[in-house]
């Protein structure tokens, strides 16, 4: 059953088209589904379609023509993996970090992890970006990278550390009920939209 969960999908963006114009419908910016892709000696790596439309729609200075930017996060160190934000994405968690107090232990953990610890990088004409040797090393990443949408942002794993993180997370939910149902944990929460 855990392969059945972990098996490879199409990426969406949930919107129809990256380009901003009168009649065109917003894109959402949520990030969907998992891909696997290529990595080549170059570190050169296409992100999936649908997450470059979404990274289009989170870059406010984006316009049709033009490559979206990407900020990517390294610094967790629990972490086994790359965190990759929108530009608005990554200004918003800058913005909460400016909230929490000079000087606190959670500030300066945020600062580290979503500051310091992060390059910004813009796609090339074939939709891809280069994750240098170093980072290559630091996360397992050879020959390919799996891409995992996260809602809010993606991430980018080496296949072989994210198959362990789907094991855990597949284990948690045949700790569910039968009967239970993972959306039920949404319905209490207030809306952002409103």
């Amino acid at each position: 059953m855990a392969a059945a969960r972990s098996a490879v999908f199409r990426c969406g963006a949930g919107g129809e088209r990256g380009e901003r114009t009168e009649a065109a419908k917003p894109v959402s910016l949520t990030f969907r589904g998992e891909s696997r892709h290529k990595v080549d000696a170059k570190g050169r790596v296409s992100i999936p379609a649908g997450f470059r439309r979404v990274l289009q729609a989170g870059d406010p200075d984006w316009s049709p023509g033009q490559a979206p930017r990407v900020s990517i996060a390294y610094g967790d160190p629990r972490g086994r993996r790359l965190q990759c934000f929108t530009v608005a994405g990554i200004e918003r968690i800058a913005r909460a970090i400016q909230r929490l107090p000079r000087g606190s232990d959670e500030r300066k953990r945020a600062t580290r992890l979503y500051s310091t610890k992060v390059y910004d990088t813009t796609l090339d004409d074939n939709g891809r970006i280069v994750l240098s040797e170093a980072l290559r090393n630091e996360f397992g990443i050879e020959g390919e990278a799996l891409f995992v949408a996260e809602v809010d942002h993606f991430q980018i794993w080496a296949p072989g550390n994210y198959a362990d993180e789907q094991a855990e997370v597949d284990a948690l939910l045949d700790d569910m009920g039968e009967d239970e149902d993972p959306l039920a944990f949404l319905d209490d929460l207030p809306d952002l939209e409103g």
